[in-house]
């Protein structure tokens, strides 16, 4: 019996045996969006031969990942090993290191947590002879990170006030200390895949190539 099937009701069976384009399912909280996804992979690996490192399955949390992992490895067996499934994040930064040269990374890069980088930005206030009661670092950090989330460096930040101006030579002070430190922040993880994507028509060529089916978990929040 196609794994894909068992134990779903009439609009969840749809959505699994989808065939063609883009889908998009509208269900409220614990209606079973996940269940589908995963449940969908299964189908595809099982009953459209689709090769599991053709799929990539993205979700927001660790434990929704893990989750998916788990059923997939009931329903599938071992193949559910070569399948993507992951939070975005550590999808992005498993695929930072594979195409460490394209993106512009060393494939040894640390990761940075909020406490790292706030670390990181009092050395730049240091140095910069800024005042930290004025430029609070977790501040900083958090503006930092919404920048990168619009896909902003230094360079092409909103400057409307002399504040601004110097939020943005910290931005860029903290970027270069980043980058000598071999250092990606958590932000960092999509957005500098991102920007590789969208200027490197190589890349974006051997993505497409080997992610087939793109399934994302909570669209609505990307």
């Amino acid at each position: 019996m196609d794994p894909g099937l068992a134990g779903l009701n009439p609009p969840q069976r749809e959505a699994v045996l989808h065939d063609g384009g883009p889908l998009v399912v509208f269900a409220g909280a614990g209606s079973g969006k996940t269940r589908v996804i995963t449940y969908r992979v299964a189908h595809l690996v099982t009953e459209r031969g689709v090769a599991p490192w053709n799929i990539l399955a993205v979700t927001f949390t660790n434990k929704a990942a893990q989750e998916m992992r788990d059923r997939l490895a009931k329903l599938v067996g071992g193949r559910a090993r070569d399948l993507w499934v992951g939070t975005f994040h550590a999808t992005c930064a498993r695929l930072l290191r594979r195409f460490a040269d394209q993106v512009g990374v060393r494939k040894d890069f640390t990761i940075y947590d909020d406490q790292d980088s706030r670390a990181m930005v009092k050395r730049v206030l240091k140095d910069m002879e800024l005042d930290e009661k004025r430029y609070a670092a977790k501040l900083l950090v958090n503006r930092i990170g919404r920048e990168k989330q619009e896909v902003r460096g230094p360079g092409d930040m909103i400057v409307g006030n002399v504040f601004d101006e110097q939020i943005q030579r910290i931005y860029a002070q903290y970027e270069e200390r980043m980058a000598k430190a071999n250092a990606l922040d958590f932000s960092d993880l999509i957005y500098r895949l991102v920007l590789a994507v969208e200027s490197e028509e190589a890349l974006r060529v051997e993505l497409g190539r080997r992610f087939k089916h793109l399934l994302v978990d909570e669209f609505q929040d990307t």
